[in-house]
């Protein structure tokens, strides 16, 4: 008898400890892109690229609870992934656009929070918006505060062997003072090209908003048997220190462009530089 009370005993143990674990651990939650549709997969990439300046990503989550954060990224012209927004604190908040966007590779990351868990999702997306060679800005869309400069780059957009040009540009000298322009980095640094520039003088072009700039790029030992520039980037960084606070742009009123055998090399303006003051 005493052995048939031991094994009912230890039946019921065993019977209990598999019922706690039927019963207790973590619920997976879930939630899914809704816009642009893709699967439920960790990491996608959009098979056809947007060809738009613009990007609507909206997410829900299977409790009201949820709690969600992003991030936009870019890829570089090196092929690195550089911060294009940062993390945005974690909110309720089920969608967001990106506007003005530049040319090119990104990475949009989104990460939701329920009861302690987190699940993530990354989606890559090409911008294409632009089909013939241009000249604009990078970024399209830049925030600023007051007294604090930053840098506009001019930037080329799939051109081929440009080795001189003029430019004037346009800007609020109500909202922003012109402080200066340097060489592009990926003129120089990229390609080992050297490059020239001549600008206004500083007072004149404060004093009616009005920039014209002479560059020349060149082909040095190191650029050999490159002599000129082709491809996708800047070619120089104007700087500029916000006056007051408000929205205003940067606008590229006309350019003449030279390739390497003296041709004119016609680049279409798209898009203004959206400038917002804080």
């Amino acid at each position: 008898m005493r052995k048939k009370i031991l094994m009912l005993v230890s039946l019921a143990m065993i019977f209990a400890a598999g019922g706690c674990q039927n019963t207790v651990g973590p619920v997976t939650e879930f939630f899914e892109i809704i816009e642009p549709k893709v699967d439920s997969q960790p990491f996608t990439a959009l098979e056809q690229p947007v060809n738009d300046t613009k990007i609507i990503f909206r997410w829900r989550g299977s409790d009201l609870n949820f709690k969600y954060s992003h991030r936009l990224m870019r890829f570089d012209n090196s092929g690195r992934l550089v911060d294009y927004t940062l993390f945005t604190e974690f909110s309720s908040k089920t969608d967001v656009i990106f506007e003005n966007l530049n040319e090119g590779t990104y990475r949009f990351i989104i990460i939701a929070s329920f009861s302690g868990q987190e699940e993530k999702r990354e989606i890559q997306f090409e911008i294409d918006a632009v089909s013939n060679a241009s000249l604009t800005f990078y970024k399209l869309f830049t925030e600023a505060e007051v007294n604090k400069p930053f840098n506009l780059k001019l930037w080329c957009e799939g051109v081929n062997n440009i080795a001189a040009g003029d430019v004037r540009l346009f800007f609020n000298k109500d909202y922003l003072e012109f402080l200066g322009v340097s060489k592009g980095d990926e003129v120089t640094k990229t390609y080992n090209l050297e490059e020239m520039i001549i600008s206004d003088p500083v007072d004149s072009v404060n004093s009616n908003g009005i920039l014209n700039i002479t560059f020349g790029i060149f082909g040095t030992l190191q650029s050999s048997p490159v002599k000129d520039f082709s491809g996708s980037g800047d070619i120089m960084i104007l700087t500029f220190r916000p006056k007051i606070a408000g929205k205003t742009e940067v606008e590229i009123l006309n350019n003449a462009v030279i390739n390497g055998i003296g041709e004119d090399f016609p680049l279409a303006i798209p898009y203004r530089g959206q400038i917002e003051i804080k």
